[in-house]
């Protein structure tokens, strides 16, 4: 069943409201079922973002564009997405590797450049990928940040991802405009990670997936807890696993907010776990910001 969950912030940035729609870990594969499109689609039709954004792991496996009907089916999606608002993507672990292969195989640049490649031709202006890229409209800056393989490959380490972003970005401090943040992995976006990024107060909302809600059931999500069952790296009651979370640093606040995803278990998973898909909420979020 797909679950929107809905969110209101507050900011004297804005000068309308923004209204923003969230997606990550749709995890697409061969064989994948198409109602979950179609209803993903039906619902963003009634809710009109401003903007729609992807953070992160659209497809499985690269491999998955081994096959030309598969690269048909994502750009079918993201175009008919398009016709509602305008798309943001910013890439996951999954989207640019082969997950099998990625220890021996490097092959990142490579596929971050096909995916460059294939949004170019598909030429479509609402459809934008923001590798390490920005977005602006007259009310909103959107930050696209593509994790490398040096920080997963590191256990995720604060430091790379300090340091990525301190070397790809940089702003006024005085600029004024609404800042959202599009970063794949929440795992690090914590007041002391946050404090070391040279650009953190101009920042204002986190936008993030990647931990598939801890796989905790959805009868469980109304608990007063962000602490998950499960992580992606198979660590035991993580944290930061879905909802909101407000983070001040030196008295600047920034909103975190981390989506189920579109799927739980993905193709990567063992075969076992594919079933219990049908036990989960299909996830999208959807973000209001006013004045």
């Amino acid at each position: 069943m797909l679950k929107v969950n809905k969110y209101k912030l507050e900011s004297k940035k804005v000068k309308n409201k923004q209204k923003i729609l969230m997606m990550a870990d749709i995890h697409l594969w061969d064989d994948y079922d198409e109602k979950i499109i179609s209803n993903i689609l039906k619902k963003v039709e009634i809710l009109k973002p401003n903007i729609i954004c992807l953070c992160g792991d659209i497809i499985d496996e690269f491999r998955f564009f081994d096959k030309k009907q598969n690269e048909k089916f994502l750009l079918d999606f993201l175009n008919n997405l398009s016709k509602f608002a305008p798309i943001l993507i910013t890439l996951g672990s999954h989207d640019y590797f082969n997950l099998k292969k990625f220890k021996i195989n490097g092959t990142s640049s490579d596929a971050i450049f096909y995916w460059q490649n294939l949004i170019e031709k598909n030429n479509n202006k609402n459809v934008l990928l923001l590798h390490n890229q920005i977005f602006e409209n007259d009310d909103l800056r959107v930050i696209g940040y593509t994790p490398s393989r040096d920080y997963f490959q590191a256990g995720e380490d604060s430091n790379v991802l300090v340091s990525e972003l301190n070397s790809n970005f940089f702003f006024d401090k005085k600029d004024k405009k609404y800042t959202i943040l599009m970063c794949h992995s929440p795992r690090r976006i914590e007041k002391s990670v946050l404090f070391k990024v040279k650009f953190y107060s101009t920042i204002d909302l986190v936008l993030s997936g990647h931990m598939h809600d801890g796989l905790v059931f959805p009868i469980l999500k109304k608990l007063p807890t962000s602490i998950g069952i499960i992580s992606p790296q198979r660590t035991l009651f993580p944290k930061n696993t879905r909802g909101k979370k407000t983070i001040k640093v030196n008295n600047h606040v920034i909103n975190l907010i981390i989506t189920g995803g579109v799927l739980k278990f993905s193709n990567a998973s063992p075969k076992f776990f594919h079933k219990l898909n049908c036990l989960y909420n299909h996830d999208i979020d959807y973000i209001e910001v006013d004045n």
